[in-house]
């Protein structure tokens, strides 16, 4: 399967293979016109029918499985994107555009002073019911937007 994604990716992911959790196996990451591509393993999943009470705790408890999992790994910190856009992601300028009140809390974000998330936990910055696969009423799994970071069960990994 062809999809964009970090040039770190694949260097995130096999240590969730390793630990068990439902991710595919990277086969290439490569640049192109200046865009990452990650040709990942297709898992033989689907995209959930139904968003209930079990998939949720079966996502949160794959969260739960991430804390401390690059323990020692030496994989840089999450960047934030709190004072500029991300590449492609976390854009500012739609938010500031928005509104008043969005452009606020834009600045305030801003102002916080923090660049990154330093931290030892697999984080997942895609994560949510619609950016995931289940097999049947299995386990749910989706890996392409990976990073280090302090994650916690309450937001995201």
């Amino acid at each position: 399967m062809l999809t964009s994604g970090s040039p770190t990716a694949s260097r995130l992911v096999e240590p969730a293979r390793g630990a068990g959790l439902p991710a595919p196996r990277y086969q290439l990451v490569a640049e192109v016109d200046g865009v990452h591509v990650v040709v990942q393993e297709r898992l033989p999943d689907a995209p959930p029918t139904v968003v209930d009470r079990a998939l949720v705790d079966q996502l949160l408890a794959l969260n739960q499985r991430c804390v401390g999992l690059l323990a020692g790994s030496g994989h840089p910190p999450l960047p934030l994107h709190l004072r500029r856009s991300g590449p492609g992601f976390c854009l500012h300028e739609p938010v500031a555009a928005h509104s008043a009140r969005a452009a606020d809390l834009l600045d305030w974000a801003g102002s916080l002073g923090a660049d990154s998330l330093p931290g030892d936990d697999l984080v997942h910055l895609d994560f949510h019911t619609g950016n995931v696969l289940v097999e049947g009423a299995g386990s749910p799994g989706s890996w392409t937007g990976t990073a280090s970071g302090a994650g916690t069960t309450a937001w995201t990994w």
